[in-house]
């Protein structure tokens, strides 16, 4: 559920407020783009290092009357909050104070005596490189610990809350005139219920609504070589492939040889496979965190997560691990032939009043209409429905507009179909992104027409 930031800032403003009394300083809160609405869960999430980065600054940030008239400062100090929409479905929280700023040098010598930072490096480290030490835990330059701050955790919580929501922490500061702290973050909070798997020295997660079963198989030694061993599933033999051979990389071979195998059941549209691995761990809710824009064509692998006890665990893409099975067994799918315009459109929408209006204006005109609420939905209808276009939303979760136009584009099968996103994010950043993923067209929803997009559908369909 989206919700705007605002009901995040508002308890904040009263406690810079309470807060900077309590010192005997004098600061104002100001807050723009609290409309910008965001995951709850999220912004339940972003409540602790927010509040922290609010703190830091009203405590080490802000100066005392009497420095500030001394430095040519009014007496009152600034905090800003503003929120910003970001590139894909991101938001941009910047924090920004007018205080002393953060001496590099004094970071620098506190990490020496702490012994975080050896001599020789202190003098070849260079200033943008010393503010960074800022965010390690056991370094504070406080001589005494207050309510608000001083216990040596430095900004380790904000950093490490930060990025396990998925986002990412920017600095910079300027001595003597302030700091500003940027946070990048998704809009939405993609989770799943997934299967944690070991393979090898390897972690990973499969989501459980694509597994139909794990069973545990005998190892069968008299296998001639290159044959694969199979197992029954209501009646339909499947070959049993190893996940590192799938995935490419290195076979550790089984703990112990004699044991019986852990395989997965894997199921996505009409495809089947088998999948062996070393050990099933446990299922559970994780947060998917994407691979960033250079690994994003990374086959097979979606995102990544942070498991309970700290593991990294790689999250398994279904429908490739589908068709590269596939392939390994020697049931490689025929490739989907483009044909005859049948005026067979799908719209991919996670709402539900736009997804309605959409397929209103289309049928309306003529087209035959199937829809899906996200991409991951989408790709799985593509591999079961013969369709002529696809009309996308961006902004989506589990897998996004621009994801989904870059598995279409790089399946064979479907790499014909023509693509148009219609989305909110209008930054010449985005719609460069959207048209180098593959997308033949790209309509903003703020100047949206219906015949525009019929226009657009019908052009592309002749």
């Amino acid at each position: 559920m989206l919700v705007p930031v605002s009901s995040l800032l508002v308890p904040i403003s009263g406690q810079v407020r309470e807060n900077s009394r309590g010192l005997g300083k004098e600061v104002d809160l100001r807050t723009e783009g609290g409309e910008i609405e965001m995951d709850r869960r999220l912004l339940d999430m972003l409540k602790v290092p927010l509040m922290h980065l609010v703190n830091n600054s009203v405590d080490h940030g802000i100066e005392y009357p009497d420095e500030r008239v001394a430095f040519g400062k009014p007496e009152r100090g600034q905090i800003k909050i503003k929120i910003n929409a970001h590139s894909g479905s991101k938001v941009e929280i910047t924090l920004s104070d007018d205080g002393r700023g953060i001496d590099r040098k004094k970071i620098r010598n506190t990490a020496v005596e702490k012994g975080m930072l050896s001599t020789e490096e202190e003098k070849t480290a260079v200033e943008d490189e010393a503010i960074w030490l800022i965010f390690k835990s056991g370094l504070t330059t406080s001589p005494m610990i207050t309510d608000l701050s001083g216990r040596g955790l430095g900004l380790a919580i904000v950093e490490d809350t930060i990025t396990r929501m998925g986002g990412e922490v920017r600095v910079s500061s300027e001595y003597g005139k302030g700091t500003t702290f940027s946070l990048i973050l998704p809009i939405r909070l993609a989770t799943l219920r997934g299967l944690v798997v070991r393979n090898g020295p390897s972690y990973y997660v499969v989501p459980v609504q694509q597994i139909l079963q794990v069973v545990r198989v005998p190892p069968k030694k008299n296998l001639k070589e290159n044959a694969r061993q199979n197992i029954q599933y209501k009646g339909e033999s499947l070959p049993i492939i190893r996940l590192s051979e799938a995935l490419r990389c290195h076979d550790f071979g089984a703990d112990d040889p004699n044991e019986e195998i852990p395989v997965l059941i894997v199921a996505y549209g009409a495809g089947k496979i088998a999948y062996a691995v070393d050990e099933v761990i446990q299922v559970q809710e994780i947060v998917v965190r994407p691979l960033g824009t250079q690994l994003r064509r990374v086959k097979k692998i979606t995102g990544a997560a942070v498991l309970g006890d700290g593991k990294l665990a790689l999250v398994l893409d279904p429908p490739e691990l589908i068709q590269e099975g596939l392939r390994l067994s020697g049931q490689a799918p025929a490739p989907i032939p483009p044909c005859k315009t049948s005026g067979r459109v799908l719209i991919v929408e996670d709402s539900v009043t736009s997804r309605a209006l959409l397929r209103r204006t289309l049928e309306n005109a003529g087209f035959q209409v199937l829809t899906a609420s996200d991409g991951m939905e989408a790709y799985n209808v593509l591999l079961e429905e013969i369709v002529d276009i696809v009309v996308s939303d961006v902004d989506m979760p589990r897998m996004n507009g621009f994801t989904l136009t870059e598995k279409i584009r790089n399946d064979e099968r479907l790499s014909h179909l023509p693509i148009v996103l219609v989305t909110a994010l209008d930054s010449r950043e985005d719609r460069e992104h959207g048209l180098s993923s593959g997308a033949n067209a790209y309509i903003l929803k703020g100047s949206f027409e219906k015949s525009e997009l019929v226009r657009v559908v019908k052009g592309l369909l002749l």
